[in-house]
């Protein structure tokens, strides 16, 4: 199986918590590739279904670099399988500027599900959000 970060694992684990409680029948993951030249959607997809996730509940977006990026992307297959709402899993600290960005997008109905684990390495992306926030609200990212 492909690498993946820890925080990916939080989310996922996150994800599958929201997914396995009915509160969501999608589960959409969203990112480019990585490092290692791989389109991490797709190893996050094959994450959801070694644990018990049927990939028909899967949707990948490998397009979405960034925040800003998987927020359109989101809005796009929102609007072409007439869906309105969904649930953004991340970090803690990545929440208040995935939900700017998702409104910014065009969508209206978002939802909260942080994943909660929290490290040491934590500081440099909460340092990172205190800039990122702003950016976003400003529409300079």
């Amino acid at each position: 199986m492909e690498r993946l970060v820890k925080y990916y694992i939080d989310r996922l684990d996150k994800a599958i918590e929201v997914y396995q409680s009915g509160y969501a029948p999608l589960i959409l993951v969203s990112d480019g590739v990585g490092q290692e030249g791989v389109d991490e959607s797709i190893s996050m997809a094959n994450y959801l279904t070694q644990h018990d996730i049927p990939l028909s509940r899967i949707i990948k977006d490998g397009q979405g670099n960034n925040t800003r990026a998987t927020a359109r992307n989101t809005f796009r297959y929102l609007q072409e399988n007439h869906l309105n709402s969904v649930i953004i899993v991340s970090q803690y600290y990545y929440i208040q500027r995935s939900k700017l960005a998702f409104k910014q997008a065009g969508i209206r109905i978002i939802s909260p599900a942080a994943a909660t684990h929290m490290n040491s390495n934590d500081l440099h992306p909460i340092m990172r959000e205190m800039i990122g926030y702003p950016s976003y609200h400003l529409r300079f990212k």
